[in-house]
């Protein structure tokens, strides 16, 4: 889980390279409840580990809106306008991940 997760944060780190100066730490968890969340002022992202169960494309999508977090705090239509450069069916990837659980409890 972790090489994975890695290289997919790597993968978007590095298309979103113009609003960023420094790579974050990446800490996978097991979240009963959510995705991931981010710590722009400790430059941290948290993956849960049941990520490793859904498609790459749904991976990238909460590492994309993880990462867009450290631009826009909230989610905004600003927030949701750079997130949509990145992901532009985003809307779609969400629903679609709603069919999927969080395993670890």
């Amino acid at each position: 889980a972790e090489k994975v997760l890695s290289e997919i944060l790597y993968a978007c780190f590095k298309k979103m390279d113009e609003y960023f100066n420094i790579y974050p730490k990446l800490e996978i968890k097991a979240y009963k409840a959510r995705w991931g969340t981010c710590y722009p002022k400790k430059n941290k992202i948290s993956l849960n580990l049941s990520l490793i169960h859904v498609d790459v494309d749904l991976i990238e999508y909460v590492v994309f809106h993880e990462l867009c977090h450290f631009i826009h705090l909230d989610h905004s239509p600003l927030f949701h306008k750079t997130l949509r450069k990145y992901v532009p069916d985003e809307s779609k990837k969400r629903q679609r991940l709603k069919k999927y659980k969080c395993y670890y409890k």
